[in-house]
């Protein structure tokens, strides 16, 4: 479940274009099929970032308390 979670990750972050970046990653937000195979769920907080210059900086904190980075 956590390599398919990260795998999930991974493709939205570098498979997509524009990569998506979900800010609100939490075992909430993963989702089992009937075989328990893991599917990221909760787009709510997402963010779309262009991937041509990889510059962008988002400032603004978004995610779930308890679950955000501490720095």
């Amino acid at each position: 479940m956590a390599m398919e979670s990260a795998q999930g990750l991974e493709y939205v972050h570098n498979g997509c274009k524009p990569a998506i970046v979900h800010r609100d990653v939490k075992s909430t937000n993963i989702l089992l099929n009937e075989k328990f195979h893991a599917k990221l769920a909760n787009f709510g907080l997402s963010k779309s970032f262009p991937t041509e210059n990889n510059t962008h900086v988002s400032t603004i904190v978004a995610g779930t308390l308890g679950y955000l980075d501490p720095e």
